[in-house]
């Protein structure tokens, strides 16, 4: 193999995913071609782009406040518009403050000031037209309005809180003709849409197939095409594998899945310069970084098959937890913690086989797999440079881990064994809670209101809640009637069957049945919501779940307040394990009287 061929290695290409990459760094005044190829469409797009075209109309002054948070797309747009239609952009002044300064010597705030002048309140009337788009995060948005120059921008700041766009709020960023400000917040906007079958992606989709698809226009195809081929050492490469991986489609869609399952239950903020590291590094393994291309080949010839199972994208997307905050949280779901009575028969059946081959071959797709499978005929192959037997046992279990990974990717049957019934249950919720689909959330109201009534313990009582007061103690059991419901009177219901713009949340009502008094607030993120599962299976929350929870806790202490403890509290007293109860209660004279019952 010549140097020419060397250097121009798959990894090379791969290489330009990378955050360290040039580029990653976006620039607002420049779009590369590969910029360009790697773009990908997303409903936030089309939202922008008719704000810009009606602010460019408008005969007003125009303020397009474009919201977000660090690296999720607001300066790629903006270069990309910039540089697809130029006559139109070339009326705007454009501002990013999360890159740009007019004074090193000056604060981000004391620049904003100076960029936002003729937009405060003084010179808003003066009959200019000038229009500028401002990138900005919601938190420096939050300072600047907020800091010591905010008393110039009281119009503005109208306009933010109006349209609450610092609250954790879904609302429609429509062009408004007689304003003088208009937004868009790409944090209304996911890596992902919801729908009544499950969540999805169609733009992890589609940047994974910018990358994979065998497509002669994309440069990393045409990479691997015109060098692996020709390499020495590609039947045994990592990398080579790696790519052919994430080429399937069914391994793409359960990569996606997971991806959003850790956006959900770790609170992971993936942004697109994250998601196109986060592909390098499944596809690259870390002990290959830092190598010449001839170095790289000799240590992939050399490379022991414990090392190149090590180094299979099914191994790395759940065991590098220290490259990135997403591979750590995918640590998480590994499909080596699951545990089922199908699977237990699958891991006995590995560990006491002497053909490991053809468990692989009767039930995964193994088309990619074939110097695993001919290493797993092959002891010397497979049990190459162990000394003892620990060391095959070693081996056997990295075979069998591997083996349980690539089966939730490339299992024949294509059966979800893995997923979290849990998870599965809190994300149709999701969608019926945004949607606003009022009969399909009769469930959650339920199942949330029986873990209310269990929070602090169960009784024997219809409709009634333990009480917290004093000391624990297993004596006395005091509790209360308590007669709630879900509150679904403002919900309503939308069109649309997919949603791209959505709250990761539920935000429940209850309030005491068949009347309109108080209505008391809970926020349920998916841990919350777990637990509350638990809670009405027996489980009793302990110290720590409270700390973790403390916002439920005030929420139940609000609800207590609902039920009858003004009228009548009720008492369980345990001696010798018979039970003895008690009700004291306000009588029809307004006066306290206590008895047995």
């Amino acid at each position: 193999m010549n140097e020419l061929q060397n250097e121009n290695c798959l990894i090379n290409t791969l290489k330009r995913l990378r955050t360290s990459s040039k580029e990653a760094v976006e620039n607002i005044d420049s779009f590369s071609n590969f910029k360009e190829y790697m773009h990908v469409e997303r409903p936030v797009q089309h939202e922008f782009w008719n704000l810009i075209k009606s602010a460019h109309n408008s005969d007003k002054p125009q303020l397009l406040l474009v919201c977000g948070s660090v690296g999720d797309g607001k300066s790629h747009l903006i270069s990309y518009f910039k540089n697809k239609n130029p006559e139109i952009l070339c009326d705007f002044s454009i501002h990013n403050d999360a890159t740009e300064s007019l004074d090193p010597e000056k604060t981000s705030i004391e620049t904003l000031n100076e960029v936002l002048d003729v937009y405060s309140d003084d010179k808003l009337y003066e009959g200019h037209k000038e229009k500028l788009i401002l990138a900005i995060n919601l938190g420096t948005l939050t300072n600047f309005i907020d800091s010591e120059f905010g008393h110039r921008f009281t119009k503005l700041k109208e306009y933010i809180t109006k349209k609450k766009i610092l609250h954790d709020n879904i609302e429609e960023s429509k062009f408004e003709q007689n304003s003088y400000f208009q937004y868009i917040n790409f944090s209304d906007y996911h890596m992902y849409s919801l729908m009544e079958e499950g969540p999805t992606s169609q733009y992890i989709k589609d940047i994974i197939g910018k990358i994979a698809n065998k497509d002669d226009e994309n440069p990393f195809f045409m990479s691997y095409s015109n060098n692996c081929s020709n390499c020495s050492c590609s039947y045994k490469c990592p990398i080579k594998n790696n790519y052919d991986f994430i080429g399937d489609e069914f391994v793409q869609k359960r990569i996606i899945d997971k991806l959003i399952e850790v956006m959900i239950k770790e609170k992971v903020i993936i942004s697109t310069r994250a998601l196109l590291n986060f592909i390098y590094d499944i596809l690259v393994d870390n002990c290959f970084e830092n190598l010449t291309i001839s170095k790289l080949i000799k240590k992939i010839e050399k490379l022991p098959f414990k090392e190149y199972i090590k180094s299979l994208t099914a191994n790395i997307l759940f065991t590098h937890k220290d490259t990135s905050n997403i591979l750590e949280a995918l640590e998480n779901i590994d499909p080596v913690n699951y545990r089922s009575e199908k699977m237990d028969a699958v891991i006995i059946k590995l560990n006491n086989t002497s053909n490991l081959s053809k468990i692989f071959e009767e039930n995964l797709d193994s088309t990619d797999l074939q110097y695993m499978l001919s290493s797993l005929k092959d002891e010397t192959i497979l049990y190459e440079k162990t000394k003892t037997k620990i060391d095959k046992e070693n081996v056997k279990e990295d075979v069998i881990k591997i083996y349980l990974r690539l089966y939730s990717f490339m299992a024949k049957d294509r059966k979800e064994i893995f997923d979290d019934e849990i998870y599965t249950e809190y994300m149709r919720y999701l969608y019926y809670w945004n949607k606003g689909s009022k009969r399909q959330l009769k469930g959650l109201l339920t199942g949330v209101k029986d873990a209310i009534y269990k929070w602090n313990g169960q009784n024997d009582e219809d409709n009634a809640i333990n009480m917290t007061i004093g000391k624990n103690q297993g004596k006395f059991n005091t509790y209360q009637k308590l007669d709630i419901v879900g509150d679904i009177a403002d919900y309503e219901e939308k069109e649309e069957r997919e949603l791209f713009k959505f709250i990761t949340r539920l935000i429940l009502k209850y309030k005491k049945s068949k009347s309109e008094e108080t209505k008391v607030m809970v926020d349920i993120d998916y841990l919350l919501y777990n637990l509350l599962c638990k809670v009405r299976k027996g489980y009793r929350p302990n110290r720590k779940d409270k700390n973790n929870f403390i916002n439920f806790v005030d929420f139940i202490e609000k609800i207590q307040r609902l039920g009858s403890q003004k009228e009548e509290v009720l008492f369980e007293q345990k001696i010798a394990g018979e039970i003895k109860k008690y009700r004291l209660y306000l009588d029809d004279y307004n006066e306290y009287c206590f008895m047995e019952r």
